[in-house]
């Protein structure tokens, strides 16, 4: 096994704070801005004052690292960096480090100091130190000596900087023998300005000892760490609860050479609105690059990490992908009901049909029909095979080449049909199995699907966006809470026989009534004529509208049951 590390040493506070100022230590470009609370900040150094562990700091050598073309930056409020004095790039502590920097430093969104007093009187640092909020009017007493030393308020900020914090200590115990002189003339000004020297020495220098010196463990990864293993040790040890993307970490990789990912995909959200609408991951944009310049399809997190392309190679792939993930998703919601991005079944199934798409297109052309039928045909044995439940990564991989000669020859490599589900798997479809039961419901509203009341036709017809604004909800055709206390399983309730999707003001206004007052009331508004025909885009036939008029919750299960067989077999043949 490989070492990780390639050292680890402990290295003084004030050196490492110094060395943000200077922009020595920075930040990968991909890191994100974070300031502690203040609360947080003070909580530190009164850890850090009583030399209680307050973590290790991870970094690694620019100059000799695979981060070394990395854009970086500096720490937040840190004077701006010259890239040729960057030498270490931390990757693990930058909360720790702003936070100290800015508070050392008198930067930030608060100032902090040291109430003297208080620890004249025997109280302890953690009652003593306090914030202020950085606006004009307290950032003037960082220079206001005669405030401070009246108040004896001392700045934390003193102690960066070499005798400041004597002269202070000097200043202040001048001024109190000054005032104590001329209320007492008997006594001697220079004994009472050397006694509270002593007395200011006795308390304020342990503190600034403890903190300047306080020792934090440096963890110096190998200059040989893959960027694999950087980006997955960032992650493990980041506390922040935002995780380091792949699109975050190439991003930075690929600033030196003008490619400019956030860029791009701004661009992206604003040349295609619906893969913002379907909540698509830039990265699988990534993972199509690597699988149409990779030999083996990899679309392996390390594949995709090392993606080595020139401006002009990345971004012609880029806008490609971007072309073909749109033309996917408008075929998947058109034409398979995939009406919103929470209904997508599989969404690593997205990188596989764009891949594919990017060099079969499906937009025009005298091919893209067959393209489509054939695509729709994968599609949908592919998700009830759940091929895409189970190790994605690797079917990616094996489906692109497959699919690719299936469409340029017709060599039909995935057979799956309606016998290869048997009926008990059907009646045990709820919504706990997500990637079939979203499968399913795509298939009901494929069918033509029209909401209960407003005939203004098939969800497949509308964009995403009206789907959006609207809302649509999941709904149990037979009420839950009009089948309670019927002695009926929860998992036949909540079964995809007594499942459809219908307008969300819809869904309120059946609230627990039973089927058969509801669908009256539809009638009432719509007709019976249109009604049924609406009933039947849900795969509900006259004789299942039969058992709803009579509330016979297991007849119209066991007659939809089987209009749900044949709407898969039709999508399946």
């Amino acid at each position: 096994m490989s070492k990780v590390y390639d050292h680890t040493k402990d290295q003084k506070l004030k050196d490492l704070v110094n060395q943000v100022h200077k922009g020595e230590n920075v930040l990968p470009e991909f890191q994100r801005s974070f300031v502690w609370d203040p609360r947080d900040i003070k909580s530190l150094l009164v850890s850090i004052v009583r030399n209680f562990p307050a973590g290790s700091i991870l970094s690694i050598r620019r100059s000799d690292s695979q981060l070394k073309d990395f854009a970086i930056r500096n720490f937040e409020n840190a004077p701006k960096i010259h890239e040729k004095e960057a030498v270490n790039i931390i990757l693990d502590g930058q909360q720790r480090l702003t936070s100290l920097h800015n508070a050392l430093y008198g930067t930030g969104k608060h100032l902090f100091f040291i109430d003297v007093n208080k620890l004249l009187h025997g109280e302890d640092f953690e009652e003593a130190i306090f914030s202020l909020p950085n606006n004009q009017k307290n950032k003037n007493l960082l220079v206001d000596k005669k405030y401070q030393i009246n108040e004896l308020k001392l700045p934390i900020s003193t102690f960066v900087i070499e005798d400041k914090t004597y002269k202070w200590i000097d200043c202040a115990a001048g001024t109190f023998a000054e005032n104590e002189y001329k209320n007492d003339a008997t006594v001697v000004k220079y004994d009472l300005a050397n006694d509270f020297r002593h007395k200011l020495d006795n308390i304020i220098n342990p503190i600034k000892v403890a903190i300047l010196d306080y020792e934090f463990p440096i963890l110096t990864l190998d200059e040989n760490s893959s960027i694999e293993a950087i980006c997955k040790i960032f992650e493990t040890l980041n506390n922040t609860g935002v995780r380091l993307s792949v699109f975050d970490l190439l991003n930075a990789r690929f600033h030196p050479y003008d490619i400019f990912l956030r860029e791009l995909w701004k661009q992206a959200k604003e040349n295609y609105r619906n893969l913002d609408d379907y909540n698509i991951d830039p990265y699988q944009l990534l993972q199509c690059i690597s699988a149409l310049t990779s030999t083996t399809q990899s679309v392996t997190r390390k594949a995709v990490l090392n993606l080595n392309l020139s401006k002009t190679e990345f971004e012609e792939k880029w806008h490609n992908v971007c072309f073909s993930m749109s033309n996917v998703v408008n075929m998947l919601r058109g034409e398979c009901g995939v009406i919103s991005h929470k209904w997508i079944p599989y969404s690593t199934i997205l990188v596989t049909l764009a891949t594919v798409v990017s060099e079969f297109p499906i937009d025009k052309g005298v091919d893209s029909g067959k393209h489509k039928d054939i695509l729709k045909k994968w599609f949908w044995r592919s998700c009830f095979s759940k091929n895409y439940q189970q190790s994605p990564i690797t079917q990616i991989s094996q489906d692109i080449p497959k699919l690719k000669e299936w469409l340029k020859n017709g060599i039909e490599y995935l057979k799956f049909d309606a016998t290869d589900i048997s009926e008990d798997e059907i009646r045990d479809i709820t919504h706990s199995q997500r990637g079939v039961y979203r499968s399913m419901m795509c298939a009901i509203v494929s069918n033509g699907l029209q909401d209960f009341y407003t005939t203004t036709g098939t969800l497949t017809s509308m964009t995403s966006s009206d789907i959006t604004a609207r809302k649509f909800d999941d709904h149990h055709i037979f009420p839950k809470a009009f089948l309670r206390g019927k002695s009926i399983d929860n998992e036949k309730i909540d079964n995809i026989s007594n499942r459809t999707i219908i307008d969300a003001s819809t869904n309120r206004s059946i609230g627990e009534n039973a089927p058969s007052k509801y669908l009256k009331e539809i009638k009432n508004v719509q007709g019976a004529s249109i009604s049924e025909e609406v009933l039947r885009s849900h795969l509900i036939d006259d004789e299942a509208l039969a058992a709803i008029q009579k509330n016979d919750f297991e007849a119209f299960s066991e007659i939809r049951f089987k209009l749900i067989k044949n709407r898969l077999k039709e999508l399946l043949q």
